[in-house]
């Protein structure tokens, strides 16, 4: 991926992440964290906030980017690869 492809990639994950972080916090407004029945909008919410903990990426896992391949997310997956490429973080 060019350079400015890679910035593309890189203003599209801010985006996204922004995105994320707006629903989720959004949605935690009216779940009964205490109650232990399932909750749709409470399942909801906590699979934003696990899809949030992608887009942490450590300097370990770009020096290891074969790993990225078994984490099921495509967003994480090019961003540690392009990382990778740079030698560096996408951001």
């Amino acid at each position: 991926m060019g350079t400015l492809g890679q910035a593309r990639l890189n203003i599209l994950l801010r985006g996204k992440l922004l995105a994320l972080l707006k629903t989720a916090r959004g949605s935690l407004n009216g779940i009964k964290w205490d109650s232990l029945r399932f909750e749709q909008k409470k399942a909801r919410c906590l699979a934003l906030f696990s899809e949030i903990a992608y887009y942490k990426i450590t300097e370990e896992e770009y020096r290891r980017p074969r790993r990225a391949k078994i984490v099921p997310c495509e967003a994480y997956q090019k961003a540690v690869l392009g990382g990778a490429n740079r030698g560096g973080p996408t951001f």
